[in-house]
């Protein structure tokens, strides 16, 4: 398989991985929604009506503010601790790689901040990488990530060291070479 064959099947998992995130995204949205419903209305029964009521209707007010947290929190916290990995991204074998393998707190914030970037237009920005030849979107370029399968193994860089382990008793390997 040549290499933009495998960026375009690459890019179609990434639109389904990122139509799974905003799906789950939207069930924890609900969720917090109606669990906190349910706890004004169940645990707060002897205050009067009228006052449960109006809470009621200043959570859908807040609906918008829970919304633009649970996006956030989302995706800086999935890509941060899962390595690279959301839950759908995990589903379809994919990963966001970053400068040193795994992205860090900064481009984690970055890429979020690129889907956000992307979303509140509409979707518009979303179609760009379907019309260039890097395969890369907005939240690709803000973060200075890349999407790959999860087996990847990206190339080191020529001015990074390898990590090589220290032998711990240095004198008793010579020791043995000798003899």
């Amino acid at each position: 398989m040549d290499l933009l064959q495998r960026k375009k099947i690459i890019l179609k998992k990434r639109g389904i991985a990122f139509a799974i995130d905003y799906f789950l995204i939207m069930i924890i949205h609900k969720s917090i929604m109606l669990s906190f419903s349910a706890f004004l209305t169940n645990f707060l029964f002897h205050l009067p009506d009228k006052i449960i009521q109006e809470a009621l209707n200043n959570v859908q007010d807040t609906s918008l503010l829970i919304s633009f947290i649970v996006f956030w929190g989302y995706f800086i916290t999935s890509y941060y601790l899962g390595n690279g990995q959301t839950p759908g991204k995990v589903f379809l074998g994919l990963r966001i790689y970053g400068v040193n393998q795994y992205p860090t707190l900064k481009e984690s914030t970055l890429r979020t901040l690129g889907y956000f970037c992307c979303f509140i237009t509409l979707s518009v920005l979303f179609v760009i990488p379907y019309f260039n030849k890097s395969k890369k979107g907005i939240p690709d370029w803000m973060s200075g990530t890349f999407v790959e399968y999860e087996d990847f193994v990206p190339a080191i860089d020529s001015n990074v060291i390898p990590f090589v382990q220290p032998e711990l008793f240095p004198l008793e390997s010579e020791d043995k070479k000798s003899a």
